[in-house]
């Protein structure tokens, strides 16, 4: 299994998260901070899967670096869960996918980003799990929003979906293709 060290904040903070403000970058870091707060910042493993999560391809060992830690000022646990896994996600990305910058998508209009990339642009979408009974049907809703997403943005040459799914409870980390 290999091992990966990750920058969170150079991995968020450069020209292809530019449209991106600091204020949420920094809002997704704190969050991933009141996560990771008592541990050693570990994710045990990544799994880069195709379609769904019985069908793993490759793992790796993370490591998560320099994680801004706070304390909690009155954000829930659910908003909390749910921005730590934008962040894991937008750092994990660009070590497996090659793309030069991000578009944030409107809410409810399916995935949350664009990523664009040579030759084929792909919609990303996040989930944020607590409880490891939740990670079918997160990867599930995940799946949902990409199709959704593909129906909406299909003039963008979009032909790769992708869900990442961090389920915190047991420290595994999901990275999933959808095939348009």
């Amino acid at each position: 299994m290999e091992h990966i060290n990750i920058d969170v904040i150079n991995e968020l903070f450069n020209d292809r998260n530019k449209n991106i403000s600091e204020t949420t970058k920094n809002h997704w870091i704190n969050c991933l901070g009141l996560i990771y707060k008592n541990n050693n910042q570990e994710l045990s493993m990544l799994s880069i899967c195709e379609k769904s999560i019985k069908n793993l391809k490759e793992n790796y060992t993370l490591k998560l670096e320099n994680i801004i830690k706070e304390d909690d000022k009155g954000v829930s646990d659910q908003v909390i869960v749910e921005n730590a896994a934008i962040c894991v996600n937008l750092c994990t990305l660009p070590r497996f996918y090659d793309y030069k910058s991000i578009e944030v998508l409107q809410v409810g209009e399916g995935a949350d980003y664009i990523c664009y990339n040579n030759p084929h642009n792909f919609i990303f979408e996040s989930k944020g799990v607590n409880s490891k009974y939740n990670c079918p049907g997160r990867a599930k809703k995940g799946s949902d929003q990409i199709n959704k997403a593909f129906n909406i943005y299909n003039s963008k040459n979009i032909h790769v979906g992708i869900v990442g799914l961090s389920c915190f409870y047991n420290n595994i980390h999901y990275l999933i293709n959808i095939k348009k």
